[in-house]
């Protein structure tokens, strides 16, 4: 499969590190108590015109994913999607804060085909763990109007994905959130988030010029939830449920089965992930240019390569990288870094 695969099918873009929310189990937002040459990266963020030279070179049709920090902060946000329209097909991943009667008719007419909002339960947790009181309600208002628009418009995008970090105290409504999402908010999918340690550099705005510096960033693992007991059977009745309704529920990382659900809160997520081939399909661009693949290895910086995804194919430090994930793979193991990995598969369905 990798030698067949040999340019990025979709590329996730980093537009800003800012965010209006802190929440303490985030790691993709710049971090200033962390040391990393990004830190101070909000000074020499890519611009506007940065990253419309950098759309212009993404292959049509490639998919591309709009992300942070929050995205919408960026103050180029509406050029960049409306440059993307009917050029890619395109995500937004937002926390929800900005949304507005403007945004939504933007989305529509610029032809987002997916808009995931982040909702972590409802009010009483929603609004605690992102220190924003009202912000679920808003939330849920924006939703309600954007689907009164596309019914209006008769649009079939963006479809809607609510992303959900499982915490505890959800844990025992779960299926409640199921149905609200599913009936209320009419949600395409509902993305749960199996929560993680903080301590790694997958996807993170740290980089590290060597996979030894990824590994020294720490190996995550399962986070130590209160309720480890009863989650598995929540989560294994939840997939079952939504057999029966429009709302498709996914898991990060993959698990489609009873046997993989358990086996990753058995195993504490440290093992049992099938070979991995997101490497060569995917790759990010940091809101300061850095060029990194899944793990956060600076592979380059966007700026050196003139703005231009076609030449990180050619990278060599890209192509090394290729070559020690598909010795991993040939060996069928999954390196511990790689642990938790929200595009991480486990073995056992």
């Amino acid at each position: 499969m990798p030698a067949m695969i040999r340019r990025p099918l979709g590329y996730y873009f980093y537009i800003t590190g800012l965010c209006n929310l802190n929440c303490d189990y985030c790691w993709q937002r710049e971090m200033p108590d962390r040391e990393s040459e990004n830190t101070k990266s909000r000074r020499n963020e890519l611009s506007k015109d940065e990253w419309l030279k950098i759309i212009n070179t993404v292959p049509r049709l490639a998919f591309v994913g709009l992300t942070g920090g929050e995205p919408m902060i960026h103050p180029g946000f509406q050029d960049i999607i409306q440059l993307l329209s009917g050029r890619n097909p395109y995500t937004i991943n937002t926390n929800g804060f900005y949304l507005n009667d403007k945004i939504l008719r933007d989305l529509i007419e610029y032809k987002a085909s997916n808009l995931s909002i982040s909702i972590d339960g409802f009010s009483d947790v929603h609004d605690y763990s992102r220190g924003k009181p009202g912000l679920f309600n808003h939330i849920v208002e924006q939703i309600k109007k954007l689907n009164e628009l596309k019914e209006k418009t008769g649009a079939k995008k963006p479809s809607i994905t609510i992303k959900t970090v499982l915490l505890d105290p959800i844990v025992d409504r779960l299926e409640e959130f199921y149905h609200f999402c599913d009936q209320t908010l009419k949600a395409d999918c509902l993305n749960i988030s199996i929560m993680k340690t903080t301590e790694h550099a997958q996807y993170d705005f740290r980089v590290y010029d060597n996979l030894k510096g990824v590994a020294a960033a720490g190996e995550p693992i399962c986070h130590s939830y209160e309720k480890k007991q009863q989650i598995p059977d929540v989560l294994i009745d939840l997939l079952n449920l939504s057999k029966k309704h429009n709302c498709q529920v996914l898991y990060y990382p993959r698990v489609t089965g009873d046997a993989a659900i358990r086996h990753l809160f058995e195993s504490e997520g440290k093992d049992g992930f099938t070979s991995c081939y997101v490497p060569w399909t995917l790759i990010v661009i940091l809101s300061e240019g850095s060029v990194i693949p899944c793990l956060s290895v600076k592979l380059s910086n966007i700026r050196d390569l003139d703005y231009d995804v076609k030449r990180i194919d050619e990278l060599k430090k890209y192509n090394d990288f290729l070559k020690w994930r598909s010795s991993m793979n040939h060996a069928e193991k999954s390196p511990a870094v790689c642990n938790m990995c929200c595009f991480s598969k486990v073995k056992k369905d």
